[in-house]
């Protein structure tokens, strides 16, 4: 699953992370195994906010595919 699957109030952990995207996603605060929450959509789809580290960040849907999640 994709973080960018996330429907609101869903959550998961962090499988990994794109390559091309892992420097600039790490640095928001997204690792192996960290959780992330999707908190809501913005009303057009995109960008989404998600919950991280108890920091609240958009991301627009391309940029959230690159993530995997653990099932």
């Amino acid at each position: 699953m994709r973080m960018s699957d996330l429907l609101p109030n869903q959550s998961g952990r962090v499988e990994c992370i794109e390559n091309d995207a892992s420097g600039r996603l790490s640095e928001l605060g997204l690792t192996r195994g960290s959780t992330v929450r999707c908190l809501f959509r913005a009303p057009t789809g995109d960008p989404t906010a998600y919950l991280i580290r108890d920091v609240a960040v958009a991301l627009r849907r391309h940029d959230a595919a690159k993530v995997r999640l653990m099932q």
